[in-house]
C-alpha cells in the first residue's frame, strides 16, 4: 500500500486531481451541469481518481492480484456472451457505430468492446503457451477464438496494434524457447487468418483508409490542441471541457493531447511521468517477471494505452488506469523479489567460499 502511494505514477494521478480542480475553477469555458449528481457522474474523479486510488485496497495481496488477472478470462468472455443474449446483433451493426450504440441503449460501443475482449485475446495466449493441461490449452483455443472474433468485429485499430503489438513482446521472449512453442503458437495463427477472412468486419478499409488520413477530423485535432497551446502562452489550459467549448469536438481522442488542450504544462508533464515510468515498468516486468500474471498485466497495459492515444476522453479510460495502478503494484513486487534472489545469491556465494 505505501509503495504504491509513493510511486511517482500514482502521485501525478494524485497531482492531477488537484490541478482539474483548480483549473476548472477559474476557467472561461468550465461549464457546470444543473445536476451535481451527474456532474460527477461523468467528472475524472469517479471514472478515474477514486478507482486509480483505491486499487491497493482491493488488490491487497499478491494472490488477490492473481486471481484477478485469472479472472480477465471469463469476465470478458461473459461480457461477450451477455452482451450476444440480450440485444439482437448482426454484422451490420458493427459497421455502424452509432447504430450499434442506439441499438444497446449505449451500454455499447466499439471502443469499450475492443478493451474489454483486448485482455482476453492476451490472456488466452498465455494460457495456450505455458499450460501442462490438455482441457486447460483448448479452453484457451476456445477463448482466443472469440475474444479475436469480438476485436476484429469492434475494429479499432488502436486496440488491434496494442494486441498485436504486445503478443509480438510475448512471442519474442527467451522462455518461450521450447520444443511446444511452435506447435502451440500454429493453431493460434491459424485462427486468427481465418477469423479474419471469415468474420464480418470493417477493419480492412479502416486500415486502408488511413492513406487519407488528411480528412479525418482527428488529424486536425493536433493542430487545433497546439493552437491552443500556443495560445495559452504554453502554459495554461482550457479546464475541463474546454476543448468542447472552443472545437465543437467533445475530445481530441488522444489522452496526452487532452491534458495538453485541458490543463496546459502541467497535464502534459503529469501524463508524461506516467507514461514514461510505466514503459519503464513494462519493460522491467516483461524482462524479469517469472509469473505470467505480471507478464499479463504489462502485456494488457502497452494494448490499453495504445487504446488511450486514438480512443475517447480522459475519463472514458478506466481500463487503463486499471493496468496502470496494477502494473504499479506489480512492478515493484517483481523488482523486491529480484533483489531479495540476489542477495540470497550473494550469500550463498559468500558462504561456498
Amino acid at each position: 500500500m505505501w509503495k504504491y502511494v509513493q510511486s511517482p505514477v500514482v502521485f501525478s494521478v494524485l497531482v492531477m486531481g488537484f490541478v482539474i480542480y483548480f483549473q476548472d475553477q477559474f476557467s472561461l469555458y468550465y461549464d457546470d451541469f444543473t445536476s451535481k449528481m451527474k456532474e460527477f457522474e461523468l467528472s475524472y474523479y469517479l471514472n478515474v481518481f477514486f478507482p486509480f486510488m483505491a486499487i491497493p485496497f482491493y488488490v491487497i495481496s499478491k494472490r488477490e492480484r492473481y486471481e484477478l488477472v485469472d479472472a480477465i478470462l471469463f469476465w470478458g468472455v461473459a461480457y461477450i456472451l451477455v452482451l450476444v443474449t440480450i440485444f439482437n446483433f448482426d454484422s451490420q451493426l458493427f459497421q455502424d457505430r452509432e447504430l450499434l450504440e442506439d441499438q444497446s441503449e449505449g451500454l455499447l460501443n466499439t471502443i469499450t468492446l475492443s478493451r474489454c475482449v483486448g485482455p482476453v485475446v492476451i490472456l488466452s495466449f498465455f494460457i495456450i503457451l505455458i499450460s501442462e493441461k490438455k482441457w486447460q490449452i483448448i479452453i484457451g483455443y476456445i477463448f482466443f477464438g472469440i475474444a479475436f472474433a469480438a476485436l476484429i468485429m469492434a475494429g479499432q485499430r488502436g486496440t488491434i496494434i496494442g494486441a498485436v503489438l504486445a503478443l509480438f513482446i510475448l512471442v519474442i521472449r527467451k522462455h518461450w524457447e521450447s520444443t511446444n512453442f511452435i506447435a502451440r503458437l500454429s493453431p493460434i495463427i491459424v485462427i486468427a487468418i481465418l477469423f479474419l477472412i471469415i468474420v464480418p468486419s470493417t477493419i480492412g478499409e479502416r486500415f486502408e483508409d488511413l492513406e487519407n488520413y488528411q480528412r479525418y477530423e482527428r488529424f486536425h485535432d493536433y493542430i487545433n490542441v497546439w493552437n491552443i497551446f500556443s495560445d495559452n502562452n504554453f502554459f495554461y489550459g482550457l479546464g475541463s471541457r474546454g476543448y468542447y467549448f472552443v472545437t465543437g469536438r467533445s475530445y481530441p481522442h488522444n489522452i496526452v493531447l487532452e491534458h495538453i488542450a485541458n490543463y496546459g504544462l502541467l497535464g502534459l508533464i503529469l501524463i508524461s511521468i506516467l507514461l514514461i515510468l510505466c514503459v519503464k515498468y513494462v519493460i522491467y516486468i516483461v524482462r524479469n517477471a517469472e509469473n505470467y500474471r505480471d507478464i499479463c498485466i504489462a502485456s494488457c497495459w502497452i494494448l490499453e494505452a495504445c487504446s488511450a492515444f486514438v480512443s475517447s476522453g480522459i475519463n472514458g479510460q478506466k481500463m487503463f488506469y486499471l493496468f496502470s495502478g496494477l502494473l504499479v503494484i506489480a512492478y515493484y513486487d517483481v523488482r523486491q523479489e529480484n533483489e531479495q534472489l540476489e542477495i540470497k545469491e550473494k550469500e550463498d556465494g559468500g558462504e561456498s567460499k
